[in-house]
């Protein structure tokens, strides 16, 4: 999502969710390392960025619409190589969900309930 949207598009991820789309956010841990930002006219989100455009989400009631990920798809973002490990979500950005105000319930429904849903198939 934050490599499709300027950081400053807010209505443009609303009108998107409202649609019935879900917003997929990917990176997470990878803050700095993806080239193409440059390339790309505006500034890619970092993790703290994401985290505050999943709290106004919530607050503009798309909680069921967020979904997200952190793509270890290098060696270099495997701990055992100066990355963050296949843990950094669970043991960093929670902790920091719960900082910015996010209850339980809303961590729980992004990290489980909402890729549960997108994931059943028929």
């Amino acid at each position: 999502m934050t490599r499709t949207f300027p950081i400053s598009a807010r209505d443009t991820r609303a009108r998107v969710a409202e649609k019935g789309c879900y917003l997929e956010y990917d990176l997470f841990g990878a803050d700095g390392i993806y080239p193409t930002q440059m390339a790309m006219g505006f500034d890619v989100a970092n993790d703290a960025i994401r985290l505050t455009e999943f709290v106004e989400l919530i607050e503009d009631g798309f909680l069921d619409r967020i979904l997200m990920s952190q793509d270890n798809c290098f060696k270099t973002m495997l701990r055992t190589y100066g990355g963050n490990g296949y843990a950094h979500i669970l043991e960093l950005i929670v902790p920091k969900m719960r900082s910015k105000g996010m209850t339980e319930e809303q961590i729980q429904a992004i990290l489980v309930e909402n890729p549960r849903r997108i994931n059943t198939f028929a």
